[in-house]
């Protein structure tokens, strides 16, 4: 029996910096919980958004609109979208929608975290 249930949690990294971690489903019937949970979370000064995509199970095409959306947001704010830790059936999808540049993705939190220190650094 498949789950249809998403589970996701906010944390403040740092200073308009937000770790969104979804573990479960991320389609159709669960996309708009977790739409909802993550706009309770961003703000004005958010321009960084690291999903940790490490328990995903699943994700469908709503789910990848998501993605792109909030990519698209903190772009235009002069941020960025990072993944980590995506599960192989998860990269594959995201590969193939060209959600992110490969140079988005990231095999854990901590080369995410160095990569964005360093972005800040030559900023």
């Amino acid at each position: 029996m498949v789950s249809n249930s998403v589970g996701v949690e906010i944390k403040e990294q740092r200073p308009g910096a937000l770790m969104v971690t979804i573990e479960g489903r991320l389609d159709g019937n669960t996309v708009s919980q977790c739409e909802s949970s993550i706009k309770e979370k961003v703000s004005s000064d958010t321009k960084f958004m690291t999903f940790d995509l490490g328990k995903l199970e699943f994700i469908s095409s709503m789910g990848i609109r998501l993605l792109l959306i909030y990519r698209r947001v903190m772009e235009s704010r002069g941020g960025k979208i990072l993944m980590v830790k995506l599960p192989p059936p998860i990269k594959k999808v995201i590969d193939i929608a060209n959600v992110l540049p490969s140079w988005g993705i990231f095999e854990s939190i901590a080369d995410a975290d160095a990569y964005f220190e360093k972005m800040q650094q030559e900023s």
